[in-house]
């Protein structure tokens, strides 16, 4: 079944090509799809979220505060 979505090792060759073909090897490519992939995981899974930024800060095992519980 095709989805419609490249395959990223194809994409990777693509990208590949186009530094030989212009012969700019230290071409910077970011895969912006990649990225909004990314954005929208941590949208759609906030806990996710807060997990990546505390292991970034070294403080996943760590408590976390406790946040203001607002009634209606």
């Amino acid at each position: 079944m095709i989805t419609g979505k490249a395959d990223p090792a194809d994409r990777s060759d693509d990208i590949a090509q186009l530094r030989q073909h212009l012969d700019m090897p230290d071409l910077n490519y970011q895969d912006i799809s990649l990225l909004v992939g990314v954005q929208q995981a941590l949208q759609r899974w906030p806990l996710l979220g807060e997990s990546c930024r505390s292991s970034a800060q070294g403080t996943l095992y760590m408590s976390a505060p406790r946040r203001e519980v607002l009634s209606p």
